[in-house]
């Protein structure tokens, strides 16, 4: 019999302290990420830098995005930490559109699409996404 381990973390402790107080934060940041990517990035996690969490549109039809924590990893990865408690039902989708935007910021002129660096999104979430998946880690390249 499997046993399945289950973290609890409160939002509105932990979680908002560590997106509002973030350099004060980043030791333990830098843990919870080797927690969960350490195993999948074949190395352990040293330093992180925290990113801008509000992504502006570039044009009045685009819209606007707002991470819970953006940090980029001392291997160039570009990391999307969210918490979501209420299932709005637009968490997938979402989740696309903020690993796409992730994605595409490292592409610049000149850039080769090679040379685009990994975008990883971790969401935190108070409900069962899917349901048919007995593992709660999923990666998708």
């Amino acid at each position: 019999m499997l046993k399945e381990n289950k973290i609890s973390i409160l939002p509105t402790t932990y979680f908002s302290n560590l997106s509002s107080v973030k350099e004060e934060r980043k030791q333990i940041t830098i843990a919870f990420l080797n927690d969960l990517l350490k195993k999948h990035l074949g190395r352990e996690i040293k330093d992180l830098s925290f990113d801008k969490t509000e992504n502006n549109p570039n044009s009045k039809d685009d819209k606007l995005s707002r991470f819970d924590i953006a940090c980029v990893l001392d291997g160039g990865e570009k990391v999307d930490v969210e918490m979501q408690v209420c299932d709005e039902h637009n968490i997938k989708r979402r989740t696309l559109y903020y690993w796409s935007t992730l994605f595409m910021s490292s592409c610049h002129s000149g850039t080769g699409y090679k040379d685009l660096c990994p975008a990883i999104c971790i969401n935190i979430l108070d409900f069962v996404l899917f349901p048919d998946r007995k593992r709660s880690f999923a990666s998708f390249s």
